[in-house]
């Protein structure tokens, strides 16, 4: 078999020349390369776009004191993203400290042990930092809008 492939802005097509096709026919509307139809016209289907970045996380609304905090979040959408951190700090303090996330599977894991010195809560915030220039950051929460965490004695 000879084809064609035709790339347009948005949708890529197949055409046969003159030839018999011995591919096994995809039913239409299921998922796969587009297939030439017997008069000799390709098929169109859309290009998927590609999914946005997005970092993932849900929020720990509260913990103990003398606990050890998990915090996991995932990146979807691109594997542009190589150094994921969380920011905390007690609530009423203006210093964020850090802790590092390591890539655990599919997901970033870091740990905050909650001493007596967030006995007033805790607040923190994740940033994702791609490893080259022209990928945004991705943040879930932030410095000037953290999350929030009750302490419990």
């Amino acid at each position: 078999m000879f084809a064609v492939v035709v790339g347009l802005v948005g949708v890529t097509m197949v055409q046969t020349l003159n030839t018999v096709d011995q591919t096994p026919e995809t039913p239409v509307g299921q998922e796969g390369p587009a297939l030439p139809l017997d008069d000799g016209v390709g098929e169109i289907q859309p290009v998927t776009e590609p999914e946005v970045p997005t970092l993932i996380h849900a929020p720990v609304e509260a913990v103990g004191t003398r606990e050890t905090l998990a915090i996991i979040a995932e990146v979807t959408g691109s594997s542009a993203y190589d150094q994921v951190q969380a920011w905390y700090r007690p609530v009423g303090e203006s210093v964020w400290s850090r802790a590092g996330m390591r890539r655990v599977g599919s997901e970033y894991r870091g740990t905050i042990d909650v001493t007596p010195l967030f006995a007033d809560g805790l607040e923190y915030w994740i940033e994702a930092k791609p490893y080259h220039e022209g990928v945004p950051k991705l943040f879930h929460g932030s410095a000037q809008r953290p999350i929030r965490v009750t302490v419990r004695r």
